[in-house]
């Protein structure tokens, strides 16, 4: 398994969490791109202004793309996923209390984030243009009994758009708590390194350990977790999953100025997006001591 040491901890990037790492950036390219033709509506009291762009052919167009998006950016995340699980998965007896929590915390909101979207924007590119070229071709719009139910789904959508951002947010927060945890276990140590439970060789250097005698057996190690690939992620992720919640329910409170908190909000969450799949292509996620995309340890 000494093949399996490298550089800030890397393995190489396997073909699976490159294919991730392509499609994460594809699809938060297109998510940038939707959101920018998107006209800018993030208020409750948007509402005709959101029937008259809806009942034009560029918005149901705008939302299939942010649909499309949305699922790459699922499936990307998905195998980032993958990877920083099986990094923290690395070495037999190893202890990680905050991720086994972190982990399948973060699946499970990135999951629901993902359906969220991609239902919401499903919905906005089949069900909301007919509603809307109802109610634009009425003379009184606001007199119309169409108008409370227009409002209504509209509040839901807008609902549903917060939640899913925030959601988002609290998975890369929970991901970056699990790729902050230091791997601890038990290993034997030589003079160079070491051999992990599972056969996997240590880089030199890895921090902790207690020997006993001449025989090589170490208690207890901590493996090294802290390289300036994962901890730049980590701190990137910290700051994106802060901004992004924060940004929205401030946005959501105070509808007056939403636009200018989403802005930020989102930012953040792109820029993570995309330094995720650099260092999924790089082969940093999974990192040292974890079995490649679809191998076992041996």
């Amino acid at each position: 398994m000494a093949g399996l040491r490298g550089h800030e901890g890397r393995t190489g990037a396997s073909t699976a969490d490159r294919c991730a790492a392509v499609v994460l950036v594809l699809g938060t390219a297109l998510f940038g791109a939707g959101s920018l033709i998107h006209p800018p509506t993030a208020r409750r009291g948007d509402l005709m202004h959101v029937v008259r762009e809806g009942a034009s052919a560029m918005w149901a167009l705008d939302h299939w793309l942010l649909a499309l998006a949305s699922a790459l950016v699922a499936i990307g995340l998905a195998g980032f996923h993958a990877a920083v699980s099986a990094r923290a998965e690395g070495g037999e007896g190893a202890d990680r209390p905050i991720a086994s929590f972190a982990l399948p915390a973060a699946g499970l909101l990135g999951t629901a984030s993902a359906v969220f979207w991609i239902g919401l924007f499903v919905f906005e590119a089949t069900g909301w243009p007919p509603v809307a070229a109802a109610l634009a071709g009425e003379r009184a719009a606001s007199a119309s009994p169409l108008y409370p139910v227009a409002q209504g789904m509209w509040s839901a959508t807008l609902a549903v758009g917060y939640a899913a951002g925030v959601l988002l947010a609290a998975a890369i927060g929970l991901w970056s708590a699990a790729l902050a945890e230091p791997r601890t276990g038990s290993r034997t140590d030589d003079s160079g390194g070491g051999e992990l439970g599972g056969g996997i060789r240590t880089a030199k250097g890895s921090r902790g350990g207690t020997a006993r005698g001449d025989s090589g057996t170490v208690d207890k190690f901590t493996a090294r977790r802290d390289t300036p690939g994962v901890r730049s992620l980590m701190w990137a992720g910290y700051i994106a999953a802060a901004v992004g919640v924060g940004g929205q329910a401030l946005a959501w409170v105070f509808p007056r100025y939403a636009l200018h908190m989403l802005v930020p909000a989102a930012v953040a969450l792109g820029l993570w997006l995309l330094l995720a799949a650099l260092r999924l292509w790089q082969g940093i996620v999974r990192g040292e001591g974890a079995a490649p995309a679809g191998k076992q340890q041996t």
